[in-house]
């Protein structure tokens, strides 16, 4: 079975984080969240620690002494402690469509070296955006 592990880079991000990663933690080929806090100061570190608690799959990562070091540098914490073979890149104000991970993983072959999906915007007014 293919195994992946989801990387949430965090900063500030009270109010969207729960369900960032409500939106992956049920997902069967997830074997681990990393949550990469990158200095918040806004509750969000407290909301991931209670994530953690609640469930095993998920591991909370942050900088030496709680530094504020930017996203790229966040990914890159949470992949030199990714164990899976395949990652998915979440920001924690996004979420993952219920089934979004296996249409990704089906097409996944000997040569696939990296998968790249869509995306969709909804505006505030409804309106949606398909990237």
């Amino acid at each position: 079975m293919i195994t992946l592990s989801v990387i949430i880079p965090v900063y500030n991000s009270k109010a969207t984080l729960g369900r960032a990663v409500m939106s992956v933690v049920k997902e069967p080929q997830v074997s681990e969240i990393l949550i990469v806090d990158d200095g918040s100061g806004d509750g969000s570190f407290q909301i991931a620690e209670d994530l953690s608690g609640k469930y095993a799959k998920i591991r909370l990562l942050r900088h030496p002494n709680r530094e504020n070091k930017g996203a790229a540098a966040s990914r890159n914490l949470g992949l030199l402690h990714a164990t899976s073979d395949w990652i998915q890149f979440l920001d924690a104000d996004d979420e993952l469509i219920s089934g979004r991970l296996t249409g990704l993983l089906d097409n996944i072959d000997s040569e696939a070296g990296f998968i790249v999906g869509n995306s969709i915007h909804v505006f505030a007014d409804g309106r949606k955006h398909y990237r």
